[in-house]
């Protein structure tokens, strides 16, 4: 499943004292993608950068052209689902993400 994958990044940011918020935002992610083949890898967000700036830029260009290539047949029904804020926002209340 997911989880190894949530918890390699998880593990990555902690070992940095980054915030987890990008490991919560992969494991949302991933959770909504229902083929596991087509699941976001950790690689992605292993940048010491992990401002919100950043976050979105590799969303915007590296993660969102992934799932419109997954999803091409339904990606005006389905890109809601994966709406960076929304994700952010969301990951941002677990607690710890920010710590």
């Amino acid at each position: 499943g997911s989880e190894p994958i949530a918890s390699a990044l998880a593990s990555w940011l902690q070992r940095r004292g980054l915030p987890s918020t990008s490991a919560t935002m992969l494991g949302s992610l991933n959770s909504s993608i229902e083929d596991r083949d087509a699941h976001i890898g950790p690689s992605y967000f292993m940048n010491d950068d992990q401002s919100r700036e950043r976050l979105s830029r590799i969303w915007r260009t590296q993660i969102v052209p992934l799932l419109q290539e997954t999803y091409y047949d339904r990606w005006d029904a389905m890109q809601s689902r994966f709406d960076f804020d929304a994700i952010y926002a969301k990951a941002l209340e677990v607690p710890g993400a920010d710590t």
